[in-house]
């Protein structure tokens, strides 16, 4: 992400871009010793040799045995491919994302997110470059196993040369039916930038359609969609951003119903939310006919605050401000990573999380929950021995849960010698747990500045797979996937 601090987890996603059960949080316990994980290094395609900035960031999990999780890899002459990792009946295998035919011979392959609607039926969408030099969207789909890959076509309106399109976000309600939606340039005066909504069927992919902003939207709306979810075909909701005539930013979201899109509407932000407040949108989940929004925003003071919203019925209510951690800084300048922040298994049972400054100047990491519809006050991610905080690239980044009440995060934190590591911390009975740290592949001894748990899916059996990566040599990265309760 492009991030407000120092580059981190990894460099090339948005940060613009929060499951509990009936108890409030409690505050964080001692470690949790039923927790085992295992942890083993990605296998690379033939000739590949590193994950570049660490960049593994979506993982997929349909069934007990079978998870897709997807990034981008090196070659050893450099090149930039996309990697997905698979695993069938317990099994782990790696191979390069299939690209469209216009694919230039150093593609620049970028995926953002994987989904699947059964073993053997996902799609991973992202963006590459065509031997013309344009970035375009791009989906790879599984289909009883068998791999094959498609440009997404783009609205009529879109720039020809020069385009700069990217599928950010997909879900797959059934086997023959995935949404994704992302970001073009418009062939309008000065390319400015729209978003987009695209659907499979069983024939193939639609025509690509451009989200209607809501009234009031400037002429260069700067407009991006990075985040959708789905309760079945044809209803689905999407979310981003889009700039007003007074160049300020909100947060948009737009349903579909019976198939069908309407016209975006704008989330009201927090009372207490600047005129200029810079809505962010950092994740997005659906549970029956409700849905939940988190992202961050600027208080009339100017300080970066969390928000979530919910709706419920079609209707959304005002954003509400999440109450961080007694002794956060005046100025917490909270972050959401945008993976997956944010679960929830229940109606009015979520979770998430992310990133603020502790009143001391320290970067923490914070866990909040919702519990009958209420949001509690967030906790300071717990944090092993010898360790004092979570660093500014560290923090909680992906959240996942097995059921109201129990549910699992992953996060990166600074050891007592000043290495990043990586954890995954449990919601149990009420209370987060000091989560044991991960023992990375080969004796590693950090997941460095780039590296971590980047997404995590627990699954009905209760086991968990995490993926993510870190740091081999002193410019390498490789991928990792763990498993663990």
């Amino acid at each position: 992400m492009t991030p407000p601090r120092p580059l981190s987890r990894p460099g090339r996603l948005l940060a613009t871009l929060v499951a509990a059960g009936a108890l409030a949080l409690l505050p964080a316990t001692t470690g949790d010793a039923a927790a085992t994980w295992t942890v083993q290094r990605v296998v690379l395609p033939s000739g590949g040799a590193s994950i570049p900035q660490g960049y593994l960031p979506t993982l997929a999990c349909p069934t007990t045995t079978d998870c897709v999780a997807a990034g981008t890899y090196a070659t050893t002459s450099g090149v930039i491919r996309g990697l997905i990792t698979s695993e069938t009946q317990g099994h782990w295998s790696s191979r390069a994302i299939p690209l469209p035919s216009n694919a230039a011979s150093a593609p620049g392959v970028t995926p953002y997110q994987v989904a699947c609607a059964t073993a053997g039926n996902c799609a991973i969408v992202g963006s590459y470059q065509d031997t013309q030099g344009d970035t375009l969207p791009f989906a790879a789909r599984e289909s009883g196993g068998v791999w094959s890959a498609a440009a997404l076509s783009l609205p009529a309106d879109a720039l020809g040369a020069g385009q700069n399109g990217q599928a950010r976000a997909v879900a797959c309600p059934t086997a023959a039916t995935c949404v994704v939606v992302g970001t073009y340039l418009s062939a309008a005066a000065n390319a400015p930038a729209e978003a987009f909504v695209e659907t499979s069927t069983a024939s193939g992919w639609s025509a690509a359609q451009t989200v209607t902003l809501p009234a009031g939207a400037a002429g260069m709306p700067g407009a991006m969609v990075n985040q959708i979810a789905c309760t079945g075909a044809g209803t689905c909701l999407a979310s981003g951003v889009y700039l007003d005539q007074d160049n300020v930013q909100h947060v948009f979201t737009v349903t579909e119903t019976g198939g069908r899109w309407a016209t975006a509407t704008t989330l009201t932000p927090p009372a207490n939310a600047s005129l200029y407040a810079h809505v962010t949108v950092g994740g997005v989940a659906c549970v029956a006919s409700a849905c939940t929004v988190i992202g961050t925003y600027l208080d009339h003071a100017g300080h970066v605050e969390p928000f979530a919203a919910t709706e419920a019925g079609g209707t959304w209510s005002p954003a509400v401000e999440l109450a961080l951690p007694a002794g956060a800084a005046a100025n917490p300048r909270t972050l959401d990573y945008g993976y997956v922040g944010l679960a929830c298994p229940a109606v009015g049972s979520c979770v998430t999380g992310g990133q603020y400054v502790d009143a001391r100047g320290r970067y923490q990491g914070f866990l909040v929950s919702q519990a009958g519809g209420t949001w509690g006050r967030a906790v300071t991610m717990p944090l092993p021995a010898g360790a004092t905080s979570a660093g500014h690239n560290g923090g909680v980044v992906a959240f996942t849960c097995i059921r109201a009440g129990e549910c699992r995060a992953g996060a990166a934190y600074l050891d007592a010698q000043g290495h990043y590591q990586a954890m995954v911390v449990s919601l149990t009975q009420g209370a987060w747990r000091t989560g044991t740290p991960l023992t990375l592949p080969g004796g590693a001894g950090t997941v460095g500045v780039d590296g971590g748990v980047y997404a995590l899916v627990c699954r009905s059996n209760g086991v968990c797979t995490a993926a993510g990566s870190y740091q081999s040599s002193a410019t390498a990265y490789q991928g990792f996937i763990a498993t663990g309760s």
